[in-house]
Parts: structure tokens; C-alpha cells; sequence
């Protein structure tokens, strides 16, 4: 078993994608304006390199074994044993390493994005691999 997709922000929001440029370029003539060129340097390197997950194609890959996922300036494997339970939302669905709600799981979790993917096979694949859908659970429980 094997599944391998990418996503890019930038096709998939058009319109997002034309207000953020818009937006970026009177940030950057307004600093350049009022602060000169060294503050347009610094500004241009920390929107760019904030918003990179945006611009730059990211890729998803499912094995057997790990999930793996490559962008830009970052490069994560995991194994599936890692995580133990999931979220899902309408764009995809968060991993957790706890079993239960916690508050670190935002900085320890990941969020795999479905984009171009086939949903309803990263749902099963997710499913098999992952026992507790926290979601699920909790509505259950009401």
C-alpha cells in the first residue's frame, strides 16, 4: 500500500492568491517607502519564508510503514504507530500523538491536507492505521 499527492495553495485559491500578492507588494512599497531598502530586505525574507508553506508545493506520501511529507524547507517521517488518534475536518485531517485530547498535540500532531488527493482514500488509509477518531468519540459521548 502506497499513496502519493501534493498540494498548492496558490491553484487551488485564486482569488486568495491575488488578494495575498496585492497586499504583499503595498506591505513591501510602504516599508521600502518609509524605511528604506535594508527593512524591505528583512521584511521581503520573513513574509516570504512565513508564507513559503503557501507559495511551495507540498508533497504527502503514505506507506506502509511511515508518512512521510516534503515541502519546501521542511522534511518529516513518521511512523503510523506514532500517532494515535485523529481529527477531520472539511480540508483534512489532524494526527495526534495522544489518545485523548491534550494541549500539546498542536505542536505535536500534524495536519494532512487534502488538496488534490483522493479524500475518501486518505480517509481509509487513515482509518486502518489509526484507531480513535476523537471526533467520533466525543459525539458519541454527549
Amino acid at each position: 500500500m502506497g499513496y502519493k499527492w501534493n498540494i498548492s495553495s496558490v491553484n487551488e485559491n485564486k482569488k486568495k492568491t491575488i488578494c495575498l500578492l496585492i497586499f504583499l507588494i503595498l506591505v513591501f512599497i510602504g516599508v521600502y517607502s518609509f524605511y528604506g531598502f535594508i527593512w524591505f530586505l528583512i521584511s521581503f525574507v520573513f513574509l516570504i519564508g512565513s508564507l513559503s508553506s503557501y507559495f511551495m508545493r507540498t508533497y504527502y506520501i503514505f506507506t506502509d510503514n511511515h508518512i512521510e511529507i516534503k515541502s519546501f524547507l521542511s522534511h518529516l517521517k513518521k511512523e503510523w504507530s506514532y500517532y494515535r488518534s485523529y481529527y477531520e475536518d472539511k480540508n483534512g485531517i489532524f494526527l495526534s500523538p495522544f489518545g485523548k485530547p491534550s494541549r500539546l498535540e498542536n505542536f505535536r500532531g500534524i495536519y494532512i491536507r487534502f488538496g488534490t488527493g483522493d479524500r475518501d482514500l486518505i480517509r481509509k488509509i487513515i482509518k486502518d492505521k489509526i484507531e480513535i477518531n476523537l471526533r467520533e468519540s466525543s459525539e458519541k459521548q454527549r
